[in-house]
């Protein structure tokens, strides 16, 4: 057999090996979520029947000003490390980042 037969019959072997498998792995997807059907894993729904929201209304409030202020304290500290930045790069690490040493004196 030529080899450009040959390695067309491996790749076409291989090529049906993976869609059988692909479309056995849909069936048993499929197989399975006529039997297990999603709602009666999850139980009874979060959201209200009315389709309004479950956070009370006086908690709104409490809960933006929470994030809010969470927002407005990570900004704060990152602002706060990248003011020495570059003081931290121009600073010398040790001797040998001295200019020179490297040459012998």
């Amino acid at each position: 057999m030529p080899l450009i037969a040959q390695g067309l019959m491996i790749s076409l072997s291989a090529l049906t090996l993976t869609f059988a498998a692909l479309g056995l792995f849909i069936l048993i997807i499929i197989t399975l979520e006529k039997l297990l059907p999603a709602d009666s894993m999850r139980g009874e729904a979060t959201r209200p029947a009315d389709g309004g929201s479950v956070v009370a209304d006086g908690d709104v409030d409490t809960a933006t000003a929470a994030a809010i202020s969470v927002a407005v304290a990570v900004l704060r500290r990152s602002n706060k490390d990248r003011s020495h930045l570059g003081s931290t790069l121009s600073a010398a690490r040790g001797r040998w980042w001295d200019p020179g040493v490297d040459q012998g004196g």
